[in-house]
């Protein structure tokens, strides 16, 4: 997709904190975010078990592979 500054890169630049962003986007739509992206409506509400279940898998593979 398209590249964006997030705002972790300053946490990882001045702080030396390692870190990632898992950001769930559609690059194909002119608004690639979902829509309650960084709104009030970003919620646990709006977090799908099934793909947070996916992420968390795959972190502990990184995890204890690396």
């Amino acid at each position: 997709g398209a590249a964006i500054t997030d705002d972790h890169v300053f946490v990882n630049q001045l702080a030396n904190i390692p870190c990632i962003d898992i950001i769930d986007c559609d690059p194909s739509s002119q608004n690639p975010f979902v829509e309650y992206w960084h709104t009030t409506y970003d919620t646990m509400a709006n977090i799908d078990k099934q793909s947070l279940k996916a992420v968390g898998e795959t972190l502990l593979k990184v995890i204890y592979s690396e």
